[in-house]
């Protein structure tokens, strides 16, 4: 998971370089208004699926699981 993320923040970073980059040579494939767009829409978009992420162990959290407190300090599953 860690790499799929790191990539893609590499991704939009390259983006905003790229289309810096672009400007400065006088160079306008999009526009200021729908590169800006863009860009929160893919931050709403990250934020929502982190936050998501991390709901859906709430739901789906089988209870009978877990660690047997009885047996001491050393972490032993339920069987």
């Amino acid at each position: 998971m860690k790499y799929f993320t790191g990539t893609v923040v590499i991704l939009v970073v390259l983006a905003v370089v790229t289309y810096f980059v672009l400007l400065l040579w006088g160079i306008n494939l999009i526009s200021a208004e729908y590169f800006i767009k863009s860009l929160v829409t893919f931050g709403i978009l990250c934020g929502v699926s982190l936050f998501l992420a991390a709901l859906i162990p709430f739901f789906f959290k089988n209870n009978r699981k877990g660690y047997d407190m009885n047996k001491g300090n050393v972490a032993h599953p339920k069987k």
